[in-house]
């Protein structure tokens, strides 16, 4: 589950193997997926990131299925993705630090 103050989002839960997918990069960086974390993610390339997330298709529209290819899974993002991005980015590069909350 994640939370963003800025869209009123609590405890917006991530679905299926999306979880795996993020709990594996949590743990990877030897945190505790059990704690919280900061997740950066965006659609221009930046260094050091973790991974990258590839379109596969979208689901009505809205939201959509991606893939990992670290991992080699596939996966869904739901509609909250619009939050983020006006169109659904053909890439999305993420990293995972320890938890820093906003100001």
């Amino acid at each position: 589950m994640f939370d963003d103050k800025k869209f009123d989002l609590i405890q917006e839960p991530f679905v299926g193997v999306t979880n795996t997918v993020i709990d594996n990069f949590v743990s990877a960086k030897g945190l505790s997926v059990d704690e919280q974390f900061t997740l950066v993610f965006s659609a221009d390339y930046f260094p050091d990131h973790d991974a990258c997330f590839e379109f596969r298709r979208t689901l009505e529209g809205k939201s959509a299925f991606y893939w990992c290819d670290k991992l080699g899974v596939e996966f869904w993002l739901c509609a909250v993705i619009n939050y983020y991005f006006k169109t659904l980015p053909e890439t999305i590069y993420v990293k995972v630090l320890p938890y820093r909350p906003l100001a």
